[in-house]
């Protein structure tokens, strides 16, 4: 645009008042008109300054003075587009005025066209090929075209006709850094401020490039420069905090942020960053807050939906969270990273399926996306496709060898597949190299119990834990090696420890429950099974087993409580069946027992459990002879079966054949000549036995 020569703002005011009594004996002059706006533009009152050129034109519509100057006050108002409609009007009358060209071609510029300004400009140059101000605009436009190599071209022209301009130097340093030569742009840069050490944005910019450099002493020094030069720009605020942020000075970094927003609030990038800052902090619900904030203003940004949707996962709001990598995946599509999120977040959630399937689109979009492979290869493992997951492993093991837990998660695949040897070569590398991470060793020792090496693995798991004292699931698989051992009181003591660290370590409850049942402490031990039962309600192993204990402490009408869950997922269940009978007949509903005794026996003709229980249910109902059926059938199918021959003796005994009881007695002490119960019984029937006359001695 034109520069008015200096004057002082009082000569602007007495030519206002000059053209003010002019007025008043002419108002119809578009000059005077004219030339009042023009003092107003020059004070800054443009919009008064606009008022006077609409009136000139009203008097005279095609009066070139007023079309000229009225593109001016348009263009300080920000209205361009009108502005250029104005210029385009005397272009009309005057297509080579170069003073009006030059104002159209530096108001497109300010619009953003830099082409149709860059083409003006090279009009231009060809009458006046050294012009300086024009080769200025013409390397500002090549520069946001980012036609480099032209511009830094007529940067060297420019240099070598003319002393050193700082703002040259400055952009050369620029475009030097956007194309990656950043030693070249630095003493561009440098070059600038040994002419002029007062320019705010040369100090930005060698701030910046001394950041992309890793040099964030010098890059930080500055920042606080180009920051005391000019306090009220917020850019190098926000710079400052980038960089902070970098060097791990997290709450310097969020009062840079702060102070950015004091000077500018409608940056999206500000919040953005300041939220990335709040997250590391842990800081989620602000983090949250500042994240809205920027999608206030930039809705479409996908990076600032995924960073929010990672500290609603922090927070555990997950529906939410999803709904935001949607929203990032709305934008971009092609974003992989917030594919792998979501699949991460879906897994969470126990949508495994839809889980893999967002890992496997994030792997068409980047198969190198090692996140997507190690969470895809988790998920594969946990449905115990071992072969795919290791092979998901792999893949991120060449892409980078460095990535030490791909190495530990393969070898566990390989352990789940039962390649021991390979998977403990790669383990006895791992803690070599990397003996701080517990991982290594506790796969490792999972590695040695499964070659029955207690010791070993015991040893590996104790390194483990000494590395991480709350590793949960170390702690429970030291219990199951001293169970291995023989060693109880040591497992329950593990146990607890895996309870402590981790509630809700369901297999540590079962192994203690099962330790507790097994010492008789059946009370306890319904306490370990009612925890788990509270997360999986109808597992039926864990039922059954509280049932049992609940029938050990002779609790059967419990036991029969948690017998009828089981039921109803599958009325044909053996064990909850038979375990019913068995509680019934103990609570002497002998009617209700035999019901599910008969039908243990149709589904399960050929089990000798099934027969035995219905056997004793006949016993009970004193109906000896189909009782010593059963027990026949029982023992028929299961020759070594103790309790059936015990039981067929007592129901014997009962009809008075003692002869034949003792010699169903002498069948179960043949196969355990201690059984307990049979010598008692047998010592109990002798007596009754017939005499040599064939006479018995007692009445039954």
């Amino acid at each position: 645009m034109p520069e008015y020569k200096e004057i002082v703002p009082e000569e602007f005011e007495e030519i206002i008042k000059i053209c003010d009594q002019q007025l008043e004996e002419n108002p119809d002059n578009p000059e005077v008109w004219t030339r009042r706006g023009m003092a107003l533009l020059a004070l800054s009152r443009a919009e008064e300054a606009l008022d006077n050129f609409e009136k000139a034109l009203e008097i005279d519509p095609e009066f070139d003075w007023a079309l000229h100057n009225i593109s001016h006050a348009l263009f300080m108002l920000g209205r361009f587009y009108e502005a250029r409609e104005y210029f385009r009007r005397s272009l009309l009358k005057d297509p080579d005025d170069e003073v009006t060209l030059n104002n159209m071609a530096f108001l497109l510029s300010s619009m953003g066209n830099y082409q149709e300004a860059l083409e003006i400009f090279n009009k231009l140059l060809k009458n006046n090929p050294h012009a300086f101000n024009l080769l200025k605009q013409k390397i500002r436009c090549l520069m946001e075209l980012e036609e480099y190599p032209e511009a830094l071209e007529e940067i060297d022209s420019i240099l070598k006709d003319n002393k050193p301009d700082p703002e040259i130097l400055t952009w050369e340093g620029n475009m030097l850094m956007s194309m990656g030569e950043y030693d070249d742009a630095r003493l561009s840069f440098d070059k600038a401020l040994e002419i002029d050490k007062t320019l705010p944005e040369t100090w930005k910019s060698l701030g910046i490039v001394h950041y992309l450099m890793a040099d964030y002493p010098e890059a930080l020094d500055s920042f606080n420069e180009s920051i005391r030069l000019d306090p009220e720009n917020y850019l190098p605020h926000l710079l400052k905090g980038k960089l902070l942020s970098e060097m791990g000075d997290l709450k310097e970094a969020l009062n840079s942020f702060e102070s950015s927003l004091k000077l500018n609030d409608l940056n999206h990038e500000t919040w953005f960053n300041k939220g990335l800052v709040l997250f590391e902090l842990k800081d989620y619900i602000e983090s949250v807050e500042a994240y809205e904030k920027a999608l206030e203003l930039e809705e479409k940004s996908p990076e600032i939906w995924n960073s929010l949707a990672l500290s609603l996962f922090e927070m555990g709001r997950h529906k939410e969270e999803i709904k935001c990598y949607d929203k990032a995946l709305k934008y971009n599509p092609a974003f992989y990273e917030a594919w792998t999120n979501k699949g991460a977040t879906l897994v969470t959630m126990n949508d495994e399926v839809e889980g893999l399937k967002c890992f496997n689109q994030a792997l068409i979009l980047n198969p190198q996306d090692i996140n997507a492979l190690m969470n895809k290869g988790n998920v594969l493992m946990s449905v115990e496709d071992y072969e795919d997951a290791a092979n998901c492993f792999k893949q991120v093991m060449e892409i980078n060898p460095n990535i030490v837990m791909a190495r530990i998660f393969y070898s566990r695949a390989l352990y789940s597949m039962g390649k021991l040897e390979e998977a403990l070569q790669l383990l006895n590398k791992v803690t070599q190299v990397n003996p701080e991470i517990e991982l290594g060793w506790f796969y490792r020792g999972l590695c040695h119990l499964e070659r029955g090496e207690a010791d070993l693995a015991l040893s590996d798991l104790d390194k483990s834990i000494e590395l991480d004292p709350e590793n949960s699931a170390a702690w429970l698989w030291k219990g199951k090696v001293h169970l291995m051992l023989d060693e109880e009181d040591l497992a329950l003591e593990s146990f607890d420890k895996a309870i402590k660290y981790d509630k809700n370590n369901l297999s540590a409850y079962f192994n203690k429950a099962m330790v507790l049942s097994h010492h008789k402490k059946f009370r306890k031990a319904v306490e370990s099974y009612d925890h788990i039962l509270e997360f999986e309600p109808k597992n039926t192993n864990v039922l059954l087993k509280k049932a049992i204990c609940l029938g050990q402490m002779e609790d059967f009408e419990s036991a029969i409580k948690a017998l009828d869950i089981i039921l109803e997922e599958d009325v044909d269940d053996f064990d909850a069946l038979y375990l019913k009978a068995s509680a019934l007949r103990r609570i002497n509903k002998t009617g209700e027992s035999l019901k599910y005794s008969k039908k243990i026996v149709k589904l399960y003709p050929t089990h000798a459990g099934a027969w035995y229980e219905l056997g004793m249910t006949y016993q009970q109902l004193k109906n000896q002879v189909q009782a010593i059926e059963s027990f026949e059938i029982a023992i028929s199918l299961k020759n070594n079966f103790e309790w059936a021959l015990n039981s067929m003796a007592v129901s014997q005994a009962l009809r008075g054949m003692y002869k034949d009881a003792l010699e169903t007695l002498e069948k179960t002490l043949a196969i355990d000549p201690a059984n307990e119960e049979a010598l008692n019984l047998k010592n109990d029937f002798s007596k009754y036995v017939e005499d040599d006359s064939g006479i018995q001695k007692e009445d039954e």
